[in-house]
């Protein structure tokens, strides 16, 4: 701890010394140097300030829009909710409306099979009709 006391009081004695030697003209540069180290410093604080103010609106914008962001999530998540919930019995109903089409065609298939089997049947009968017509005209006709 003493050897730093002692270098403190040599490098001010150094700094005393070299400012004592230093002539006026030196003087006068070194002013000038820390006159422009001000005025560095000075608008360097002044940056500071404006990108402070920058960022206070930038986050005050940010703020604004996660409250809109909020307020919009909550005022949809009704109607998704309610649109979720439409979507499945819609898709329960087209479910059901599905089975009985299908169910539907079967039938139609088995009417179209029945009526088929019906019309020959009712040929099957023309053909004995005619059959039978022919024959007693044949007997009428002979006899």
């Amino acid at each position: 701890m003493g050897e730093a006391v002692m270098a403190c009081v040599i490098v001010s004695s150094l700094g005393n010394l070299s400012y004592k030697l230093v002539g006026s003209g030196q003087q006068r540069a070194a002013q000038g140097l820390a006159l422009e180290a001000a005025a560095r410093l000075a608008r360097l604080e002044a940056l500071t300030t404006q990108h402070a103010t920058e960022f206070a609106a930038a986050s005050r914008q940010i703020d604004k829009l996660q409250v809109r962001a909020r307020v919009t999530g909550v005022d949809l998540r009704r109607p998704i909710t309610q649109l979720q919930a439409s979507s499945a019995e819609q898709a329960g109903l087209l479910a059901r409306m599905a089975t009985e089409l299908e169910a539907l065609r079967g039938q139609v298939r088995d009417t179209q099979a029945l009526l088929a089997a019906l019309q020959g049947l009712s040929a099957k009968q023309f053909q004995v009709t005619v059959d039978a017509i022919k024959q007693l005209r044949a007997r009428q006709a002979g006899g």
